[in-house]
């Protein structure tokens, strides 16, 4: 940590490492060395899986409806996401970057290449997911890995938003079909973006793992050995 730390700032002029855990910030606190503050961008977002399966009350009444317009709406097929249908999603989520111009916008296009590595690599990181096919073309899916016995982290969801109500069919279905045997599903973080935040405060967390920054204190001065 220090040597990187170390390095932004005699390169950069400043540097940080963001998304930091609290056990981590916690264990650094002491430290007079390092600036530790809250990284709120950085935030997980974490929900009760049968909440998201039932969609019960009057708080998920949008989404309710979402999902069972969708049903009445289109014909569509729930498939389990398979290494031979994964150069469908690849040409799925080359549409999805061409409508949001990835590669005028550094961040768009920082997600599209993550989820190119997952699609390429959905073997080896032990990874899985879903799909929604209308009309026997996939037009939605979503990938996910395990992250202990409780909880699973699903890492991206994209889809053809043509279809209304798309988005929340699929993550309903996923949950219900795919994550039943868990508690909780860790949507991971909003990344400051007001309109990915609203989209995951709608669905109502049941809880935020909170993240941190640490920083070196000036004068960044080289950490005597053992410290």
């Amino acid at each position: 940590i220090v040597t990187c730390l170390e390095f932004l700032n005699k390169s950069q002029g400043s540097g940080r490492i963001n998304a930091v855990s609290e056990t981590l910030a916690k264990s650094l606190n002491s430290c007079k060395n390092f600036k530790i503050s809250l990284d709120s961008n950085n935030y997980d977002y974490i929900y009760k899986i049968q909440d998201l399966i039932n969609l019960s009350g009057k708080k998920y009444e949008t989404k309710r409806n979402f999902v069972l317009q969708f049903k009445k709406r289109y014909k569509y097929e729930y498939r389990k996401l398979t290494t031979d249908i994964l150069t469908q999603c690849l040409d799925l989520q080359e549409k999805w970057c061409n409508l949001k111009n990835c590669i005028l916008d550094e961040s768009i296009s920082m997600e599209n290449k993550c989820v190119y590595e997952l699609l390429h690599n959905f073997e080896i990181l032990k990874l899985f997911g879903s799909t929604i096919y209308i009309d026997d073309k996939l037009q939605a899916f979503t990938i996910a890995e395990t992250l202990n016995d409780n909880t699973t982290v699903i890492h991206t969801e994209k889809a053809n938003t043509e279809y209304r109500g798309i988005y929340q069919a699929i993550n309903n279905m996923f949950c219900e079909k795919d994550l039943s045997d868990f508690i909780f599903v860790n949507r991971e973080q909003d990344m400051g973006v007001e309109g990915l935040r609203k989209a995951k405060l709608s669905y109502h967390p049941h809880h935020m793992v909170t993240k941190y920054n640490i920083e070196l204190n000036p004068p960044y001065s080289p950490f005597i050995k053992g410290e």
